[in-house]
């Protein structure tokens, strides 16, 4: 694409979402600011004089670097809610003390980073993978702001005590897992005090059996009050038999007739099954208790 056509791209008065994929744009920066709201850059060259264009209408930032660099000349983000960056700490640090109105952080980082800086405290929601909790890479300083945290690639290991201490105000927690780890996420959640929502993000259809020993957990390690889990199930297949095993689990784990691992203060759950994360649901089960009774639905 050469100047001209970029221009008329990155000036469109209809377009809200511009995503640069492993490109360059050396010498190809706009001449006036642009109305984008939502921009993606994944390991894109020269892209400073970009964020620079964009900073005055940009509400969501999804940057992935493959080098490090600078960027002395950015001005404020006064809209951004949403930032989305895998990069070093340093860089993050600059971007988020230009956005004070970031609700929305994601940070993923393969090398470690011994320390993250801190959050501002606009920001409640925040993302990161298991890898980088047990690596340590938070310090020690806890993050008493956040209320929303969602943990990537979570799998066996225990975090808990990670968790407790980095973000003790949690009240909701979401996780991507493998169906073969959805008790350890339930009793996870059960033993944060201020937890009273979970979410699964499941990616296989077939969960074989549970990895986590649940014998080891009693009723003084779990006062958390979970009353609400959402549990949505990714796959391309979904089919009956796909559903019966999530079923099973739902009835026959999670509640059965005295008290099950979701817990006493359990009030609703809900199964949605879709062929992809963004898609609509084809399969939908809502339960609600009233006193000491479920009542389901399904769509």
């Amino acid at each position: 694409m050469d100047q001209e056509h970029l221009e008329l791209v990155f000036h469109s008065k209809s377009l809200h979402t511009l995503i640069f994929d492993h490109c360059s744009l050396r010498g190809m920066a706009p001449h006036t600011p642009s109305s984008i709201l939502h921009l993606e850059m994944r390991l894109v060259e020269d892209m400073e004089p970009f964020l620079g264009h964009c900073s005055a209408n940009l509400e969501t930032l999804h940057v992935i670097c493959r080098h490090a660099w600078q960027a002395p000349g950015l001005q404020r983000f006064p809209k951004l809610r949403k930032l989305v960056f895998a990069r070093s700490t340093s860089q993050l640090d600059t971007l988020t003390s230009l956005a004070p109105q970031l609700e929305y952080l994601e940070f993923l980082e393969s090398d470690p980073v011994y320390g993250l800086p801190a959050i501002p405290a606009s920001v409640n929601y925040f993302t990161t993978s298991q890898r980088m909790m047990r690596r340590g890479d938070f310090g020690t300083h806890p993050f008493l702001h956040i209320h929303h945290l969602h943990i990537k690639r979570a799998s066996h290991g225990s975090i808990t005590p990670i968790i407790q201490h980095v973000f003790p105000n949690l009240t909701s927690l979401e996780l991507d897992i493998t169906g073969s780890f959805r008790n350890f996420t339930l009793l996870l959640a059960r033993a944060l005090p201020n937890v009273t929502r979970l979410k699964l993000n499941i990616w296989d259809i077939y969960p074989r059996y549970d990895y986590y020993d649940t014998s080891q957990y009693t009723g003084e390690t779990l006062g958390g009050r979970l009353s609400s889990l959402y549990v949505n199930v990714s796959s391309m297949i979904c089919g009956k038999d796909c559903t019966r095993p999530y079923e099973d689990w739902i009835l026959r784990t999670v509640f059965p007739p005295t008290v099950g691992l979701g817990g006493p203060h359990l009030q609703e759950v809900e199964v949605a099954f879709s062929r992809g994360s963004d898609s609509i649901p084809s399969v939908w089960w809502y339960w609600k208790r009233v006193e000491k009774e479920w009542f389901f639905k399904q769509y």
